[in-house]
């Protein structure tokens, strides 16, 4: 049976393979759950925003886009902590 196709160096990425090799098992499952939070805010985040361009008026977009970056930017920042 054929493995299913995995970019292995995304994955990797996004599971922090890097950054969580040698840390005791408590330090791996607070970087573990930081990681899931952030992911999963992050998701939820870009699930939101056809949402906001398809019901919004659109003399709010530019707005809604200007507060979508600034959060993208603070999951950035924390990404960079995390490491």
């Amino acid at each position: 049976m054929p493995k299913p196709f995995r970019n292995t160096r995304l994955y990797n990425w996004l599971s922090l393979r890097s950054l969580t090799t040698g840390l005791t098992s408590g330090e791996l499952r607070a970087v573990r759950t930081t990681n899931g939070i952030q992911l999963t805010f992050f998701g939820i985040l870009l699930l939101l925003v056809p949402q906001i361009l398809l019901f919004e008026p659109p003399e709010t977009h530019f707005l809604s886009m200007m507060l979508f970056a600034e959060i993208v930017g603070f999951f950035i920042v924390a990404r960079v902590f995390l490491y």
